[in-house]
Formats: structure tokens, C-alpha cells, sequence
């Protein structure tokens, strides 16, 4: 039995270097996503701001003209006031005067209101760009590394997969039988070691006896807390 505990051993480290290296890959997928997210909200904030140049602009351009329409008009009533007959007639080209000339100023106001905005937005939008050109960078170089890790995690893991392969091959019928149940219940943590007299996957605290038997490696020990299969820790007493 102790050369199959010696395989469930060997198979523990296999397990947790697998883990170690996906586990890597998946912290390193994770960080590359979260950059790509930055970069999306860069973009977005940029499109949006974009989008507001373009608005205010329009606008500008728009009250640019009512502007000059408005001067057009005063222009024209203006003309006017030496041509009337009457008083009356005088009096009401003058007060179209008035509205026109307000008509101008509220135009104008606008035009400065939106030259503000334009110029405001103009710096947004090169900050942003220049943000948006640096994540891009950092994503790019980010993507590349992380295919590069990932390929050769990838041929690590196929390559300790056939290793493992070979020790589950090695394991007595009831053996890896057990290994299997247990493993399809808990997954890659099937195997775990005693830790301080307890399991390492359900920290039970074993009988003394258990984890005696353990040690000695004479027979298969199940946890009864938890039922994964229990090993001695390496370099330990159990």
C-alpha cells in the first residue's frame, strides 16, 4: 500500500501545480480584462465627449448665424426710420430695434457660452485620446504577454496531465475507484494532507490513531469530516 500512498503523494503535487498554473493564467485573464474595461471607458468617455464637441459646435455655428440675421434686420429697420411719415411709425421701428438688439445680445451670449464649452471640450477630448492611445498600448503589450503565459502554461499543464495520467494508471483498481468517487466530489482537492493532526481540506481535527495510520502509510484513510483521502504532509509528522 505505501507505494500507492507514494502515488497519491506524487499525485497531490501534480494536482497542485495544475492549480497553481491555471490559477495564474485565470489571476493574469483577469487583470487583462480589467485594463480592457479601463480602455472601453476611456473610449466611451471620449466618444461621449466627442459627441458634445460636435453639439456645441453646431450650436455655435447656428447662433453665429442668428447673430448675423439679427444685425441684417436692425440694419434694415434702421434704414427705415429715415424713410416714416409719422411719429407712430417711428416709435414702433424703434421698439423693433430694441428687440432685435436683444435678440443680438442673447445670440452672442451664446456664441461665448458655446466658444467656452467648445474650447473646454477640446482639451477633454486630446486628454482623452492620449489616454485612451496609452491604454490601448498597455492593453496590446498586456494581451501579448498574457497569450504568451497562457501557451506555455497550457503545454506545462498537458504535459503534467500526462503525468498524472500515468500515476492514476499506476493506482490499484480500488484505489483509484476511491480516488475517482471522491475526486468527482471535490474536485482536484480529492488528495489533501494532514496538517497539525487534521485534514487539510476540512481542518477536522483526525483521532490520534487516524493520523497515526496515516504516517504509516499502511492503509487507505478517508477523512471522516470531509472524505477526501488523507496523506501524509512531506517533511512532517503528520
Amino acid at each position: 500500500m505505501r507505494d500507492q500512498i507514494d502515488r497519491l503523494q506524487q499525485l497531490r503535487q501534480l494536482d497542485g501545480t495544475i492549480r497553481s498554473l491555471s490559477g495564474a493564467v485565470s489571476a493574469r485573464e483577469t487583470d487583462l480584462q480589467r485594463k480592457v474595461t479601463e480602455e472601453n471607458l476611456v473610449r466611451e468617455a471620449l466618444s461621449s465627449e466627442k459627441a458634445m464637441l460636435g453639439a456645441t459646435q453646431s450650436k455655435r455655428r447656428q447662433a453665429d448665424i442668428e447673430v448675423e440675421t439679427s444685425r441684417e434686420r436692425k440694419a434694415h429697420f434702421e434704414k427705415q426710420l429715415t424713410e416714416v411719415k409719422t411719429n407712430v411709425e417711428y416709435q414702433a421701428l424703434l421698439r423693433e430695434i430694441a428687440t432685435v438688439e436683444k435678440s443680438i445680445r442673447e445670440w452672442e451670449d451664446t456664441v461665448l457660452e458655446a466658444m467656452e464649452t467648445e474650447e473646454t471640450t477640446q482639451k477633454n477630448v486630446k486628454r482623452l485620446a492620449a489616454d485612451l492611445a496609452g491604454k490601448q498600448k498597455v492593453v496590446q503589450a498586456e494581451r501579448e504577454q498574457f497569450e504568451q503565459g497562457k501557451q506555455a502554461a497550457d503545454q506545462q499543464v498537458a504535459g503534467l496531465g500526462e503525468q498524472r495520467d500515468d500515476l492514476v494508471a499506476k493506482l490499484s483498481v480500488p484505489v483509484r475507484s476511491k480516488y475517482e468517487r471522491v475526486r468527482q466530489a471535490k474536485g482536484d482537492s480529492a488528495i489533501v494532507a494532514v496538517v497539525n493532526g487534521s485534514c487539510g481540506g476540512c481542518h477536522y481535527k483526525l483521532p490520534p490513531q487516524t493520523a497515526a495510520e496515516v504516517r504509516h502509510s499502511e492503509r487507505l484513510m478517508i477523512c471522516e469530516g470531509c472524505g477526501r483521502i488523507l496523506v501524509a504532509a512531506r517533511g512532517s509528522d503528520g
